[in-house]
């Protein structure tokens, strides 16, 4: 957590816009310790988290997942389609 916060606060520094991630999870997951600590770090910050772990999208297709926490080839690559689509890019 200490070295996230240095990252972030690198980043701010020096006017780098920082996103972070969470990928899609074939399994509908809680909020993670871990989400809430990012998030919290994100707004102290201000940098982007995108969290897509419930993502419906990927939630009915099983067959884009390698197993309930790793996207496949074919999941991946609609996974980077949406980031592209959200990011606007």
């Amino acid at each position: 957590i200490s070295v996230f916060n240095i990252m972030a606060q690198k980043c701010k520094e020096k006017g780098i816009r920082l996103f972070v991630i969470q990928s899609p999870r074939y399994l509908i997951a809680k909020q993670l310790y871990s989400s809430k600590v990012v998030g919290k770090i994100a707004s102290k910050f201000g940098f982007s988290y995108l969290d897509f772990s419930n993502d419906s999208t990927f939630m009915t297709h099983p067959d884009y997942f390698a197993d309930v926490a790793h996207l496949n080839k074919t999941g991946a690559a609609i996974f980077t389609n949406q980031i592209i689509e959200t990011l606007n890019w």
